[in-house]
């Protein structure tokens, strides 16, 4: 006997139910009841990609796709995404390490009008939030002024700047002013 599914609501229909999404229906069904695939993707990705940059795919991740379950998937990588952190600063607690990361993760989460608490990951209470921010100020202070001064830059300014410095010719190629 074969069955066709004649709308959206049939898909979404299994042993006569009507589920809510059609992840549910994938995970009733046994098509994907784990991050297995998520993270096998996230190995690929993680191997050319710093702390930095892995937190932001990461985040990238959660917005634009449904992740089974990301607080797996986070304490799957978590020592990924704090390896720049411990380098870069004198945080040497793992509970610190990983909550900074997660801190890092929400930012860019919350610059597209999403928080962690959205995707079931632990938001950061504001006692540690201050000890970061405590912690990692200490860190820029001790830093030679050069550093500083190079992380301190004007990024519309320098856009500007490359575009006064380059335009386009009628060919299409680009050239000094």
């Amino acid at each position: 006997m074969i069955f066709r599914k004649t709308s959206f609501t049939d898909l979404r229909t299994v042993n006569n139910r009507v589920l809510d999404s059609y992840q549910e229906v994938c995970k009733v069904l046994g098509l994907v009841d784990n991050n297995c695939e998520w993270k096998r993707v996230l190995d690929a990705a993680f191997a050319s990609l710093n702390g930095e940059k892995s937190r932001g795919f990461f985040a990238l991740v959660l917005l634009f796709c449904e992740i089974p379950n990301p607080i797996e998937l986070f304490e799957a990588f978590k020592e990924t995404f704090i390896e720049d952190i411990r380098r870069q600063s004198e945080i040497t607690d793992g509970d610190l390490l990983r909550a900074m990361a997660l801190k890092r993760i929400g930012t860019e989460l919350e610059s597209h009008g999403r928080c962690l608490r959205d995707y079931g990951l632990p938001e950061i209470d504001l006692e540690t939030i201050q000890v970061l921010d405590t912690v990692m100020d200490r860190h820029a202070e001790r830093e030679p002024l050069v550093i500083r001064e190079e992380r301190n830059y004007d990024e519309m300014a320098l856009k500007s700047l490359l575009e006064k410095c380059l335009s386009r010719n009628s060919q299409g190629a680009l050239t000094p002013l």
